[in-house]
């Protein structure tokens, strides 16, 4: 082929190495031009090809010898050219001589090695091997004529030159693949065609595109499958007729169509059994055949409970979108082969239940279009490679589940803009940091063994924390995210400390049974309504700043012996729960403190003798189930009271004064005491719907009486 300026005006980027002409065995990689922006990044580690040969020209005879040719096909000179002036000259330097055509023959099989057949789009034939000296364009039949006899006539001295440099130049179309002439060559060659240029542009010629580009003999043109290590390569696609022929050799039915737990597969148009596989599910059915590999069309494969191993021909699926492989019976290996980078298309990938995998390979950094990344019961998973996946930019979903042994996620999170969700459970981290990942939404972070710290930072679109049985869990800080309204911490056994800063839209929060946990604090949490803290024993203080609108407290099984004065500040309060703590007294101030507490769950403490004393006069409802209260004098000053619960307490009378309260109180719930007389003018406490005494010191006698008394009213009675 010779070369022409139209393709090299194609090329956006260019990569290049330098061989090495001591150790032929060495292999080699393309290396990305940082000078342009190319449309393929090829992978690491794939091109084999080495070249030394040493050329030697000792031509002193005219140019004319050597080809040249008016090649317009090579420039579409129809397109690129006034229609006066198309004429094309590309003048060649041949390298036909023995030693450069077994040498180029050498190179051309480490090509065909390097890659499938179907990836090369046509090789350089040999008897044509040529350095193209210049690419003369636009000129019209005059300047033709003018410049051909210019050739003819041309003389120079003998030169040798070297190639022993590769590159692979890459366009829109394909990548092209050369032996580039060494610094001391590109010299000599260059002075060469200036001095032809020079003598043409004497000749009153103008010289419209000047030679810029390296000289190369071009050995082939191969398309973006290109480069792949094909001695990698396992299966021969080429036994099958069609991908049909290919699915139909697995060794168990197959049903055609579209099944959520069967295996099956769909065709792109099913009405045309010749169309290519577009979905592949198998479930269940252990021994799948490698002709996989030969379904390229696949959009979307799924592997549930099979033995298939992951071959170097994964590089066929160009076109697979969604990959989910879940329970692989060991089949898998520890690392997965590198071409699993060139599945370009991948949106989702699922690795679940794999028995001996330890890592992806760092040439996950290609997957660019990926959306999903899911990794999930993998047992010896310990590594992602860091740098790798924080070019997966395009990330929303990020799931490390049940993967004991790894200690690290990725550093550069902060990549992650797009991600929506994110969990961690069951991992070996230590630490977890978190900030400014904007269009995060959920995140759970649960039964990760080690895990000591955890701060979460500047998440605009967080609306959802679920951080659970952290069994090792020291320290939470959560600050400045605006869009969280409900949160769950539980069982976080060893957590001491939790600071809420500047969560301005947080409405619901609750832990659970955070054993250790000694200080919370809420800070600029102004919309916060419903707060538990629900068994954390070890709870010495609780903190508000700016947090105006609690309706609803809950700290039941913290084992409170003083009453929290930071309670107090909650002017909003409605509803307070502090039940099974160790409280003996509330304070006095509490009703003028907290305007709208109308109901207090004091069950299971230690109040003693009599009921407060201090009367809570906005109280509508007073839970003092199994504590050791002995009298209710006073009861008549509870002016707002509608449900009175004393269950569990060694009262032994019910004073007449809780007459005053018959305006308000409908449910009166004293079981299991010691009263031994019920007052006969609670008959007339007209609000009173329920009241419960059982198991008292009431006479079976009177007991008949006062079913009998009360009676006459719609008072429920149980005795």
């Amino acid at each position: 082929m010779l070369l022409s300026r139209s393709h090299l005006s194609s090329i956006t980027a260019s990569s290049s190495i330098i061989l090495s002409t001591s150790n032929e065995s060495q292999h080699y990689k393309c290396i990305d031009d940082p000078s342009g922006v190319s449309p393929y990044a090829v992978p690491e580690n794939q091109s084999v090809l080495y070249y030394d040969p040493t050329v030697q020209i000792s031509k002193n005879q005219p140019f004319s010898i050597c080809t040249w040719a008016p090649e317009g096909s090579t420039l579409t000179p129809e397109i690129d050219c006034p229609s006066d002036s198309q004429y094309v000259l590309t003048p060649v330097i041949p390298m036909t001589t023995d030693l450069m055509m077994s040498r180029i023959a050498q190179a051309q099989n480490l090509i065909i090695n390097s890659s499938s057949n179907s990836s090369i789009d046509y090789f350089q034939n040999l008897t044509s091997i040529h350095c193209t000296v210049d690419y003369l364009s636009c000129y019209n039949y005059s300047e033709y004529l003018m410049i051909q006899d210019i050739f003819t006539n041309f003389i120079w001295q003998s030169f040798t030159i070297t190639f022993n440099d590769i590159s692979c130049d890459v366009s829109t179309v394909r990548s092209y693949l050369f032996v580039i002439a060494d610094s001391s060559s590109q010299k000599k060659l260059f002075r060469f065609v200036h001095k032809l240029e020079k003598q043409i542009a004497q000749n009153g010629i103008q010289i419209k595109l000047p030679r810029l580009e390296r000289f190369h003999i071009t050995l082939a043109g191969v398309n973006y499958a290109y480069p792949s290590n094909f001695s990698n390569a396992e299966v021969d696609c080429s036994v099958y007729d069609n991908e049909l022929h290919a699915l139909n050799i697995n060794p168990f039915y197959i049903r055609n169509g579209e099944y959520s737990s069967a295996t099956c597969f769909s065709y792109i148009d099913s009405s045309n059994p010749s169309q290519k596989v577009t979905i592949f599910r198998i479930f269940n059915d252990a021994n799948p055949s490698s002709s996989i590999y030969c379904l390229k069309s696949l959009q979307k494969l799924q592997l549930v409970n099979t033995n298939l191993t992951i071959l170097p021909d994964i590089k066929n699926f160009q076109n697979l979108q969604s990959l989910i492989i879940q329970t692989d019976n060991g089949y898998i290996d520890k690392h997965l082969p590198s071409e699993f980078g060139q599945l370009i298309s991948l949106l989702e990938l699922k690795l679940s239940n794999i028995a001996n995998l330890e890592d992806l390979p760092d040439e996950i950094k290609y997957l660019n279009q990926l959306q999903t990344l899911t990794l999930e019961k993998i047992p010896n998973f310990n590594k992602i490679p860091d740098e790798s996946i924080s070019k997966l930019i395009k990330l929303n979903r990020l799931n490390l589940i049940e993967l004991p042994n790894l200690s690290n996620i990725p550093s550069k999170m902060n990549n992650f803009q797009l991600l929506q969700q994110l969990e961690i459970t069951n991992t070996n981290i230590n630490n977890l940091k978190l900030e400014n990942l904007a269009s995060l939404y959920n995140l759970t972070v649960t039964f990760n063994a080690i895990l000591q710290t955890i701060e979460i930072t500047n998440m605009l679109t967080l609306s959802s924390i679920d951080i659970r049985n952290n069994n090792e869990l020291l320290i939470l800080k959560l600050e400045k995210l605006p869009s969280m309204r409900t949160m769950l911490l539980s069982d976080n056994a060893q957590l001491k400390t939790v600071t809420l800063n500047n969560i301005f839209t947080l409405y619901y929060f609750t832990s659970k049974s955070l054993l250790n946990l000694e200080s919370i604090s809420f800070e600029n949490t102004p919309f916060l309504s419903t707060l538990q803290i629900l068994s954390s024993p070890q709870l010495k203080s609780i903190s508000f700043v700016n947090v105006t609108s609690i309706s609803s407290l809950d700290l039941s099984g913290c084992q409170l012996t003083t009453f929290p004065e930071s309670i107090l500040t909650l002017k909003s309060l409605v509803s307070l729960v502090m039940t099974s703590n160790q409280l003996s007294t509330l304070p006095l101030t509490l009703s003028t403190d907290l305007p709208n507490l109308q109901v207090l769950h004091l069950q299971n403490n230690k109040f003693q003798g009599n009921i407060f004393q201090s009367p809570l006069i906005y109280i509508h409802e007073l839970y003092l189930t199994n504590n050791s209260l002995t009298s209710i004098d006073g009861i008549g000053n509870f002016k707002s009271l509608q449900i009175l619960n004393l269950d569990y307490n060694q009262i032994s009378s019910i004073p007449l004064e809780i007459i005053k309260v018959s305006p308000t109180l409908k449910t009166i719930t004293i079981n299991n005491n010691l009263l031994n007389h019920i007052p006969l003018p609670m008959i007339n406490m007209r609000l009173l719907n329920s009241f419960t005494a059982m198991n008292n010191n009431v006479s079976y006698q009177e007991r008949l009486y006062l079913y009998d008394y009360f009676r006459q009213s719609s008072i429920n009675i149980s005795f």
